[in-house]
């Protein structure tokens, strides 16, 4: 029975995409097909579905289904960013794999709000935005249990949290800030190194990019949950929607927030950060 012994565990919208594309390409590494199987988030899989989201549920046959073709790789790992904000999972991975291997990209909060709340939202006018981030405030602060995406930036509970599993030597901890654009190659031979496997030459790409929404048939094959999980079944999910970006990429852009709700962000997120900077260093750039 093969199991993965690396695991990229987020933050969401802070690099994990082009990070687990460049492992990818290595060919001492083997990284699950399927980006994002979730299989450990069972407690936010299920606020999740409550939300009519599509992620397939893995039964555990399933899951190890997707690291059969493994071969001598030295890495063999998957990436789940659900992972790292569902306090669940630290527990449920120990007792799945004890010695595993985590990485965790960090990236300003507020700076990664926008960006995820640009793709999970759309545009919005900005007296929508200061009511969703005042209603998400509100969730946190009466201390109830959903995903939303103000409370993917509170990394300081995430990170203690897999701390009582799962040794500081076991967690790299990068920044988004710090790695993009100019120092890819740097960290990915910093995680490599960890496996004593040597780097490899690959391309500097984008991924996820502003892209346009699905539609029509389109929306239909990606959306539909039959269609789904054939496409994950198949390992094909990450291909075809790979396809599709390529087709339809738009210029990219920065989502728009004024002043008074940047503001709100940087207000409600001090004190996690303040917290956060007690165990690790932070970058100049996030004050």
């Amino acid at each position: 029975m093969i199991k993965p012994n690396f695991f990229i565990l987020g933050a969401a919208h802070s690099g994990t995409t082009s990070f687990y594309h460049y492992l990818l390409s290595n060919p001492s590494v083997f990284m699950s097909l399927v980006k994002e199987p979730n299989y450990f988030s069972t407690q936010i899989n299920k606020l999740h579905k409550n939300l009519k989201s599509e992620t397939k549920e893995f039964t555990k046959t399933e899951y190890l289904e997707l690291f059969v073709n493994v071969k001598n790789e030295k890495i063999i790992g998957e990436a789940s960013t659900r992972y790292l904000y569902d306090l669940c999972c630290p527990n449920l991975i120990n007792q799945f794999n004890s010695e595993a291997n985590f990485l965790i990209i960090l990236r300003d909060p507020v700076k990664r709000y926008m960006s995820h709340f640009s793709s999970y939202y759309g545009s919005q006018s900005q007296k929508e935005i200061k009511k969703i981030i005042l209603s998400e405030i509100k969730e946190k602060k009466e201390k109830i249990i959903k995903p939303n995406i103000l409370n993917i930036g509170c990394y300081y509970e995430q990170i203690t949290n897999f701390y009582k599993f799962f040794s500081k030597e076991k967690i790299k901890i990068l920044f988004f800030e710090e790695i993009f654009p100019n120092n890819v190659k740097k960290y990915i031979k910093e995680t490599l190194d960890i496996f004593k496997i040597p780097i490899h030459e690959f391309e500097i790409v984008k991924y996820n990019q502003f892209y346009q929404k699905p539609q029509g048939i389109t929306k239909i094959i990606f959306k539909n949950k039959i269609m789904k999980n054939i496409l994950q079944i198949s390992n094909m999910e990450r291909f075809a929607t790979e396809q599709y970006k390529k087709r339809e990429r738009k210029k990219e852009q920065t989502p728009q927030f004024n002043k008074e709700n940047i503001k709100l962000l940087q207000k409600f997120y001090k004190g996690p950060n303040i917290d956060l900077k007690k165990i690790i260093d932070l970058p100049s750039s996030w004050e």
